[in-house]
Order: structure tokens, then sequence, then C-alpha cells
């Protein structure tokens, strides 16, 4: 676990950023930089196994869940500590199932999931973007290596974006993507979290072929968050109009910062 963004701020709160599966804390260094720029402290988090001293991608399948809201949750403390208030915490795709379970075990001052899991289970797009690329599923179950689920172009942006977003963009992003633990990404699937009770702002992309905007709605019913659809896929801060959630997250904070 490594935290890549921590700068002297004047906000109230600070941010504590929790990357998806196969990523890194570099996901959000555009938000990152864009945010700090306005005065917000951020601590942006590689969780453990991930960033620039990734270990090998069959050591990787040992790290559980659990020890990813671990590595949150001790972030959360730091933020906090340093602060002298509970920072927001915020997650993309897995890392939102991570910070709903991280919140529950540490105070935090609010919640934003950006294309989240739900906090129940997320079996469905799994088997689907499985059947659609029944090779790659065949040498993942084989290789036990995830990445090779997603490891062309076309089966990336099929999961992470639009059908019109630019290949320099899907490939730029392929030649980031890391290993994945089979067993984080498999339990945060399966096992079930009660959506935490703090302010909450829930983040989806119109065009997700992953995390179904069906399912964002229903997340933030249960959590009682306000709720955005911006015109990106699943990968929201990689695509084109990331712009467009960045703003939607400036305009929430700066509501809760009041």
């Amino acid at each position: 676990m490594t935290i890549c963004d921590e700068k002297v701020a004047n906000k109230a709160i600070s941010l504590v950023l929790v990357h998806g599966a196969f990523h890194t804390a570099a996901y959000y260094d555009r938000l990152v930089e864009r945010l700090e720029t306005q005065g917000w402290e951020c601590y942006s988090v590689n969780l453990r196994g991930h960033g620039p001293k990734q270990p090998h991608w069959l050591s990787m399948n040992l790290f559980s869940l659990t020890s990813y809201v671990s590595d949150v949750e001790a972030i959360i403390r730091r933020a906090t500590a340093t602060h002298g208030s509970p920072p927001v915490v915020m997650g993309h795709s897995m890392g939102g199932k991570v910070a709903m379970m991280a919140a529950h075990r540490v105070s935090v001052a609010g919640i934003v999931l950006l294309a989240s899991m739900p906090p129940g289970f997320c079996i469905i797009p799994n088997i689907r973007l499985g059947l659609r690329h029944p090779l790659l599923t065949f040498k993942t179950v084989v290789t036990m290596r995830l990445k090779t689920l997603i490891s062309t172009p076309n089966a990336l942006q099929e999961m992470m974006f639009t059908p019109t977003t630019p290949t320099s963009i899907v490939e730029h992003s392929l030649a980031g993507l890391q290993d994945e633990s089979i067993r984080a990404i498999s339990e945060a699937s399966i096992i079930p979290t009660t959506p935490p009770t703090c302010p909450a702002l829930v983040i989806g992309g119109r065009d997700d072929r992953y995390v179904p905007g069906s399912m964002t709605r229903r997340t933030a019913a249960r959590m009682g968050a306000s709720l955005m659809f911006v015109g990106t896929g699943h990968g929201l801060l990689s695509e084109e109009r990331w712009e467009d959630a960045a703003e939607a997250i400036e305009a929430w904070l700066g509501k809760l910062d009041g």
C-alpha cells in the first residue's frame, strides 16, 4: 500500500481516493490535480500489490478483499489524524465496494461512488463479460491470471469504455493496467455489505456496459444518495468526458464543505 498524493490544503475536509480492479492510484491523477488547485487535500491510495512494485501475478491472487479494506481504513485514520477531521472516501468500481466496507470500520465525512459495484451482489456483470469473450475466459481460468480477461483492446473497450471512445484512449488505458487478485474481485462480487449512512454521491456512466444504470440507481436509492449520470462508460475518469464527473464531484464537495 502506498499514498501518491498528500499536499497542504485549505479545505475543511480531505479526500481518500480508492482505485478499482486492475488500476492504480494513477487513475485519479487528473482529478487530483484539479481538486488540489482548489485547495482539497487528496490521499490517492495504491492498494496492496498495486503500483510501481507489483508482485508476481500469482502472488496477487493471495490478496483478499478484507486486506484492501484494511489498507483504506489505515489511510482514512491517517487522514483524520493529520487533518483533524474525517475525510470523504471515494471509490471507483471495485474500489467503491472497498470504500463502503471501510466506511463501516472508521468514521468518514461522506462517500463518493464512481461506477461502483453495488453493496450487494455483482455476479451477473462478471458472467456477462465472461460469456462475451469465451476464449479470454478460458485462458483466464487456465492461467489463473485475471488480467487476461481484459487483455485485448476490444475486451477492455467493452468493459470500460463507450463504443465510440477513441482507440488511442483505450490503448493508453490498457498499457497502464496491472494484474488483479482473483480472490479479491470474487469476494467483492459475492460478499454483501450494508451501505454507510453518511452523505453520499453516486455517479454512473450512461454507457456503462459493466455496471448497468439500473444497478447504479438501486445503489443510490439504498444509500439515499445524490445520483448523477455522465456521458461515459464504466471508466468514467479515464474517458474523454471525465470532466463531467469532476464537475459533479466538485459541486457536491462544495456543498459538503460549506
